[in-house]
């Protein structure tokens, strides 16, 4: 008992004798509020109009100690599969905005992107290209957000919560995404469908490869207006091996009238859409290849009307 007492008390010294400053709490400073916001009827670039597209957002703050705003870009090419480099945009001066502090009506035009990477023709784009918007808000004191602070410290992080991050509807954006698309017609897509798989490469021993599964398709529109969602993505290819793959939901965009899927889940890994996809325009029947995220698995699902 007098070994364990003995401890207690050497801990409790040294704790007290720490030294005041490596302690001390950094004084609190006010935080930014810069909020974007998309219009939804401008929020891609009309791959079926491109000479007339554009996209289009508003800034709003509340924070009268803005000094500048500097919006970057970055383009990826879905048919190049290619990632083009992150660049300046444009700067936004604080005092741009309004007495209501509100900047309204910036704009992205198809030429501008074209522009801002030397793009020699809008031929170069295609159907599901993203263009990604950063924002980096400055302060009259020399704060910038989003920032990594405390670096080389035990407590380095950013000074955004996670949060409020791309596409975020807070108080403070870091960015949006933009697509190149065109409008959806749900008509064409919203419905009940009879699903197969087929072409599968591998794994047939183990999978039911001529699986077939009734399923739903529904618009989600949100955050992009061509977002759809459909049950038996797959057709119940997973769903053989394990029941509980069965009826996971999967995502697709409609890129002017052609499906493309999105990262969708099966419990063995994402399917991913590797190009191909099609819709006949007189049946409704629509398809799209994938392969798997984590297994060397590829197939083809086809979606008829019921």
């Amino acid at each position: 008992m007098k070994k364990i007492t003995y401890l207690l008390l050497v801990g409790i010294i040294a704790f007290s004798c720490k030294d005041d400053e490596a302690v001390r709490v950094p004084e609190l400073e006010e935080g930014v509020t810069m909020r974007v916001d998309v219009n939804p009827n401008q929020s891609f670039l009309d791959f079926a109009d491109l000479s007339n597209a554009y996209v289009e957002f508003d800034l709003f703050t509340v924070s009268d100690f803005i000094d500048k705003i500097d919006i970057y870009i970055q383009y990826s090419n879905l048919r190049q599969d290619s990632v083009y480099n992150t660049v300046l945009w444009q700067t936004i001066q604080g005092s741009d905005f309004d007495s209501e502090g509100s900047i309204r009506n910036v704009t992205l035009e198809t030429q501008d992107l074209l522009d801002l990477y030397e793009i020699a023709s809008s031929d170069t784009l295609s159907g599901g290209d993203v263009i990604t918007f950063f924002t980096y808000t400055t302060t009259d004191d020399g704060r910038i957000f989003p920032d990594t602070v405390l670096q080389g410290t035990d407590f380095e992080g950013v000074n955004v919560d996670p949060s409020f991050a791309i596409n975020s509807t807070s108080s403070f954006s870091s960015g949006f995404i933009a697509y190149v698309a065109c409008p959806t017609d749900a008509s064409l897509w919203v419905g009940e469908y009879s699903t197969a798989v087929s072409n599968v490469n591998a794994f047939c021993g183990l999978l039911d490869c001529n699986a077939t599964r009734d399923a739903t398709v529904s618009l989600v529109g949100n955050p992009e207006p061509f977002r759809y969602t459909m049950t038996a993505h797959d057709a119940g290819l997973w769903g053989s091996f394990d029941p509980g793959s069965l009826d996971r939901a999967g995502n697709f965009y409609d890129i002017c009238e052609t499906p493309l899927l999105l990262p969708s889940p099966t419990g063995y890994g994402d399917h991913q859409d590797v190009g191909g996809g099609a819709r006949d325009e007189n049946t409704g029947v629509f398809s799209y290849n994938w392969c798997n995220f984590f297994n060397p698995v590829c197939g083809t699902t086809t979606f008829t009307p019921l």
